[in-house]
């Protein structure tokens, strides 16, 4: 069955990628706080698994006002979920690779230099525009492609003193990183402790230090940046090759996103979590941080589906400007010649991206119809 086109105005757009991008920056500020006020530290794990069952509950809701009739909701869930194991599994792909490329930035970043893994890890961007091309068969102009690189180079800039960032984010011993929507930034650098860096490799007796492998980390990186890509861009491709409700998408998805969590969770903090309790350490604030992620969470399906991932990229580099701008504000971060650099890149990219560009779909189909004339 053929996807039916939805047409949806140019302001609905910029009001979810504005919200979107908003989100994400009071989210990173806020998760910030939470990180390093708190004298009772919560496990991020359980957040995430957390933010995964509100937006579950939220997507339910939604599908429910959607439906308009309890009949009808309740027929909607049982036709596409309960009675869908193979939509299930398909939904299931990207929290599954999402899992494969957070172990694999873990492994990288215990393995690579701090300057190097803000510069490798930003190919997600790239890539990401040329899963587009290759899965959803689009095209994309000179300039779009300039800008995309140009976009790449700001968000390295941007993000480039990882010594400003130990200031900031100060290294928690047996903590895991708050992962946004597979996102792992350079700030969460400086948060692994050596605990979580000896999974990955062998810590030296005399010095304490995890001996470093670059290539094994220039190998996890490739793998991280292939997985962001792909799975993204597969969402994207699940959203729009079908009339499917989004809200039935995202049940599926956060369904599968849920165990992938729990198990992450037990896996990596089992031991204190049982020790502790699920819910160690949270706060009003904390609460707020997960109510943050989940809006943003369901602000991301929405601007997948109705934009693509190219643009949720931008928005996501656009977040990481406000927010550093904000810890100008409210934490004292300076700033510095490459963060203002780096942000008018962003800027300029995310303008340059946004030109209109020239249908050449109705110029070959013109040309086309003009042989055949000629032909006859």
């Amino acid at each position: 069955m053929a996807p039916a086109r939805e047409n949806v105005s140019l302001f609905f757009k910029l009001y979810c990628l504005t919200v979107m991008t908003l989100v994400a920056a009071a989210y990173t500020v806020a998760l910030r706080y939470t990180r390093t006020t708190a004298e009772e530290l919560y496990f991020s794990t359980t957040a995430v698994c957390i933010t995964e069952v509100i937006k579950l509950l939220i997507s339910v809701g939604l599908l429910a006002k959607e439906t308009g009739s309890l009949g009808r909701f309740k027929a909607s869930l049982s036709e596409n979920v309960l009675g869908s194991p193979k939509e299930l599994a398909k939904l299931s792909v990207p929290s599954l690779v999402y899992a494969v490329q957070n172990n694999m930035a873990f492994l990288a970043l215990s393995n690579l230099d701090a300057a190097v893994y803000q510069v490798t890890y930003q190919l997600k961007i790239p890539c990401t525009a040329l899963c587009t091309v290759l899965m959803l068969n689009r095209t994309l102009s000179k300039l779009q492609w300039i800008s995309v690189f140009m976009l790449c180079g700001g968000v390295t800039l941007v993000q480039w003193k990882p010594a400003q960032a130990t200031k900031v984010v100060p290294t928690v011993p047996g903590s895991m990183p708050t992962v946004s929507d597979s996102d792992v930034s350079g700030h969460v650098l400086m948060r692994i402790g050596k605990q979580k860096a000896a999974l990955y490799g062998k810590v030296s007796a005399l010095t304490g230090k995890v001996a470093q492998n670059p290539l094994l980390g220039f190998g996890a990186i490739a793998i991280a940046v292939l997985c962001s890509g792909f799975a993204g861009v597969y969402f994207e491709k699940v959203l729009k090759s079908s009339d499917t409700s989004l809200w039935v998408r995202n049940i599926q998805m956060y369904l599968s996103g849920i165990v992938v969590t729990l198990a992450g969770t037990y896996l990596s903090d089992g031991a204190e979590i049982q020790e502790k309790g699920f819910f160690y350490g949270y706060t009003y604030y904390v609460w707020f941080v997960i109510f943050l992620a989940s809006v943003g969470g369901l602000y991301t399906s929405v601007v997948v589906k109705y934009t693509d991932n190219i643009m949720k990229g931008f928005s996501a580099a656009a977040a990481i400007v406000l927010s550093t701008i904000a810890s100008v504000l409210l934490f004292g971060l300076q700033i510095t010649l490459s963060f203002a650099l780096g942000a008018l890149l962003v800027c300029v990219s995310i303008y340059l991206y946004g030109l209109p560009r020239q249908d050449t779909t109705s110029i070959q189909q013109e040309a086309t119809s003009k042989e055949r004339i000629i032909g006859v």
